[in-house]
């Protein structure tokens, strides 16, 4: 389309189509978008709460991407991240079933839990170019449409697991250590951002609850988690057992001092049991 056409395409009278065509279709960074049919530009990454362009993130090399962008969709790459309201007691949220869909989950506070307590979704999904690669995304609220906090791309692949947060790529072997053999270690989450100091999880007990503390206090705990004691728990459909029982689902408390960097927590949190769950190199049976 030539731009004397531009002026009579209703899509510019819309401000769906934009009529500046300095900027040349390779002028952008086109990772983590979604394009849609009525634009052929790259989205501004918005979110529920704001509309946000993040300038720069930087990976394990220091590059820095950047690059402003023009039309409106719903984000994919990191939003700033907003603080969470503190609490002054530890709450207890659960890992909830709140889609149909059996690739997600929610960690919900408690029913009748006062306002502004956080909510976080958390989605899966596979790498389109290598199936046994999976992608996590968690993002605030109670839907995928919410702002964006985090993601991480582990699995079976010939490239190293990677995890974004606070605006930072890392490789997961950069900001995750572990002590132990791998059911029964202490994991070291050292975070992207300066402001979050190292902490540990104690994951020494496979059956019982996984102790996040401070690692520069053992006293000082941060998080607690409680696995779901049965296995059904672990399908994101399932609620009900084969008695007609409801099955415990996974919980995890977080004190006041852990709501301070609750992203990191859960984020560390959900690839640990990823790694604890994953079949063994040497199993018979490595798929179920």
């Amino acid at each position: 389309m030539s731009s004397t056409d531009l002026g009579t395409d209703p899509r510019v009278e819309e401000g769906i189509l934009h009529t500046d065509t300095a900027q040349g279709a390779d002028e952008f960074d086109s990772e983590s978008w979604i394009g849609t049919p009525t634009s052929s530009r790259p989205p501004t990454y918005i979110s529920d709460a704001q509309s946000f362009n993040d300038d720069a993130y930087t990976d394990d090399t220091g590059t820095i991407y950047a690059g402003p962008s023009t039309s409106s969709l719903v984000h994919l790459r990191p939003p700033s991240i907003l603080g969470v309201d503190e609490t002054q007691e530890a709450i207890t949220y659960t890992f909830t079933p709140t889609s149909p869909i059996g690739n997600s989950l929610t960690l919900l506070p408690p029913e009748g839990a006062r306002e502004g307590l956080p909510r976080f979704h958390i989605v899966v999904t596979p790498n389109v170019f290598n199936p046994f690669q999976q992608i996590t995304s968690i993002y605030r609220g109670e839907t995928q449409f919410g702002e964006w906090v985090a993601s991480f791309e582990m699995g079976i692949s010939s490239l190293l697991a990677r995890v974004r947060i606070h605006r930072r790529d890392r490789v997961l072997n950069n900001v995750l250590e572990k002590d132990g053999i791998r059911h029964k270690a202490v994991w070291t989450w050292t975070s992207p951002s300066k402001n979050v100091d190292p902490f540990i999880w104690d994951c020494k007990d496979s059956k019982l609850a996984s102790v996040c503390k401070s690692a520069n206090d053992k006293k000082k705990i941060l998080a607690t988690y409680t696995p779901a004691r049965s296995m059904l728990a672990f399908a994101a459909t399932v609620t009900i057992d084969r008695r007609g029982e409801e099955v415990e689902l996974s919980k995890l408390e977080v004190t006041p001092e852990g709501h301070r960097i609750f992203e990191d927590i859960l984020v560390s949190l959900l690839i640990i049991q990823r790694k604890r769950m994953l079949a063994r190199e040497h199993d018979p049976k490595p798929y179920n």
